[in-house]
């Protein structure tokens, strides 16, 4: 195909949380669960079903219901043989089967207004190679940081860290943080969830403001929070050493705010980041030196659907789907309403020497050189490909190794 780029795809509504997984035996089909954010309307989820190996129209497989907009979804997925479940927050967790069919509900009640709150944020660990039982993080708007066992369905640690919480994320091992409205980044040990440490906030971030967070379970030494509001700002946190101050990432649009960021699943390099702007910016991080750190500070890829004409509100990103290459799968918003957006990106510029991180997804894959990834673009759908929007190509790509 000439372009690796596929939509958009008219939903109805602005995607306000997006989550993707793997289903069945290869990498090419997966499970898309898009979110609604809407105050005074029924909001829903919906789940979609595609092919990235042959992608045609996504296939709606169920939606969701929800009476109160939707903060957060998350994938529950232990690996082959095993049942996705989709976790979803907001007046309460509801865990649900990839057909819609609901599971269980879990509630926020133990804050210190003894109230149920809005659940801002959820996140899942599962990690299959350990045969641990599934855990659950979710944090709500009175401050309340807790963590689940998912099959007993039990909250069996909670954390009131006095500040309304906007984001939590899992890290690697025990550790997990939450970003609070008042600018402070929490890090917790789960072994000793008592001892709560505050990492150094970026310093013109003001209070209150909103955040994302970022963690992956293969990128153990950094995390990155983007900051919302008037004072804006993406910070990579140095986990290893937490009395660092966090570096900014630099935006082409400095003043423009991130609307959702994630690491590559496939390629634990690189952050991608949605900006409101209608700018998708890729980071790439191959060491976690300082001198590193703040070398990849600056995007190596960028991508504006439909020229930055349409806002960027989520994003997903796959696990490898063919050697050296993942997919971006991208909401935006417009006055018209939301749309879905899929590409196709390459694997990072430092593949191609031997300061690598590995992904586990990808450890025992021979590599492709940069240009030979970008080659190998995702199946467009004609019907509804636009030939105004370039792919996210290598062309675009500045090596920062």
């Amino acid at each position: 195909m000439a372009s690796g780029v596929w939509g958009p795809r008219d939903l109805g509504y602005v995607i306000h949380t997006m989550s993707m997984c793997s289903s069945g035996s290869t990498g090419g089909n997966v499970l898309l669960a898009c979110g609604s954010f809407l105050v005074d309307a029924p909001n829903v989820v919906d789940i979609f079903s595609m092919n990235f190996d042959n992608l045609q129209e996504p296939t709606k497989q169920a939606q969701l219901p929800h009476a109160f907009p939707v903060s957060c979804a998350r994938w529950l997925a232990k690996g082959p043989g095993f049942p996705e479940l989709l976790i979803t927050s907001s007046d309460y967790l509801r865990i649900w089967n990839s057909r819609g069919e609901l599971q269980t509900i879990l509630q926020h009640t133990d804050n210190h207004k003894d109230a149920s709150a809005q659940i801002t944020s959820v996140d899942v660990c599962c990690d299959a190679s350990t045969g641990s039982s599934a855990q659950l993080a979710s944090c709500d708007s009175y401050g309340l940081c807790g963590f689940w066992d998912v099959e007993r369905g039990v909250m069996h640690t909670k954390l009131d860290l006095e500040q309304p919480l906007c984001d939590v994320g899992f890290g690697p091992g025990s550790l997990a943080a939450v970003a609070g409205n008042q600018g402070d980044c929490f890090l917790v040990d789960r072994r000793q969830p008592r001892e709560v440490g505050i990492l150094a906030p970026p310093r013109h971030v003001r209070a209150p403001a909103t955040a994302k967070l970022a963690w992956g379970l293969h990128r153990p030494d950094i995390f990155a929070v983007a900051w919302q509001g008037e004072h804006a700002g993406t910070a990579i946190y140095n986990a290893a050493y937490r009395e660092s101050p966090p570096q900014l990432l630099r935006h082409h649009h400095r003043d423009g705010v991130v609307a959702d960021l994630s690491w590559s699943p496939a390629f634990p390099e690189l952050l991608c980041c949605a900006g409101e702007h209608g700018t998708v910016e890729v980071f790439e991080f191959s060491r976690s030196t300082a001198e590193a750190v703040c070398a990849g500070c600056v995007p190596c890829l960028s991508w504006e659907p439909k020229d930055g004409r349409e806002n960027c509100a989520s994003l997903a990103l796959s696990r490898e789907v063919r050697q050296g290459l993942h997919v971006l799968v991208l909401g935006t918003a417009s006055l018209k309403g939301g749309s879905l957006w899929i590409t196709s990106l390459p694997e990072p510029s430092c593949r191609r020497s031997s300061a690598v991180i590995r992904s586990t997804s990808s450890a025992n894959d021979p590599l492709l050189p940069v240009e030979a990834a970008a080659e190998a673009t995702v199946p467009v759908a004609s019907p509804t490909q636009d030939a105004d929007v370039p792919a996210a190509s290598a062309s675009l790509v500045e090596p920062v190794c």
